[in-house]
């Protein structure tokens, strides 16, 4: 009896650490199935989100295509003011009538000045008088010569825009307090009469001088006459009647028209 007391201990002892391993190892298993299904909820959980971000991909455009994008539009507006810039210097361009400060003469006949008006718009029919002039022209000389060649009747031509721009065109005929009824914008007409520089003048036989050209495109010789220098209308007009009888009665005409003004 005294000597299996030991052995009951010891198989005692045994049986206890058995039973202490194995309530280690359920305890494990727990825990380890615990963690896989909160592994499996978080997967689930970032996979959907996940899914989400990649339906809405690329729904917005990155910043580098907002900017190509501007700068493709601006590229486009940029063409197609050059290209009207282009197509006015080629073709001319006659000035909006534009309000002026100059008021109505006083006491005007309107008999008379209808007569005036018919008489100026047949004559633009059959004949023409021109004056070239620059926004390079002192102001006050600019200004008298269009307010001369508008009573006699005739035009201005500029051959190009005011700081290649209709606006600032515009802006300045308002600053210099000018009709802008008889200005144009004629390139070609500087070609066509040879003007090298100005002021000057050109009087015309009408339609003439348009069908007579040579093949650059100048007018001939005879279906014109021109006068060039720092001298007003009436005394290029004046200058024509002395020295041209081709087209004295013509210049004769318009000097009727501007009657005492220089």
């Amino acid at each position: 009896m005294t000597r299996l007391l030991p052995s009951l201990a010891a198989a005692g002892s045994i049986g206890l650490a058995t039973m202490s391993v194995s309530a280690q190892t359920v305890s494990n298993h727990a825990l380890a199935r615990e963690q896989q299904q909160i592994d499996t909820t978080r997967r689930g959980t970032f996979d959907a989100a996940a899914s989400g971000t990649a339906r809405y991909r690329g729904a917005m455009p990155s910043s580098d295509a907002i900017d190509a994008e501007m700068r493709r539009i601006q590229g486009n507006r940029d063409r197609q003011m050059d290209q009207a810039a282009a197509k006015a210097a080629h073709d001319g361009n006659a000035f909006p009538n534009l309000p002026t400060t100059a008021p109505a003469a006083a006491g005007a006949d309107p008999l008379a000045v209808a007569k005036r008006y018919e008489s100026r718009t047949q004559r633009r029919v059959t004949d023409s008088f021109v004056a070239f002039a620059s926004f390079s022209m002192p102001a006050a000389s600019l200004v008298r010569l269009v307010k001369t060649m508008n009573q006699a009747g005739g035009t201005v031509v500029f051959r190009g825009f005011k700081n290649d721009s209709l606006k600032a065109t515009a802006a300045e005929i308002q600053r210099l307090g000018i009709a802008s009824g008889g200005i144009v914008v004629n390139p070609k007409a500087f070609t066509q009469y040879r003007i090298a520089r100005v002021p000057a003048y050109v009087v015309t036989r009408g339609g003439d001088a348009n069908s007579q050209v040579d093949s650059s495109g100048c007018a001939l010789p005879a279906s014109y006459v021109s006068l060039a220098g720092d001298v007003t209308p009436a005394y290029a007009l004046r200058q024509i009647v002395d020295h041209s009888p081709t087209y004295a009665g013509i210049a004769e005409r318009y000097l009727r028209a501007l009657g005492d003004v220089e």
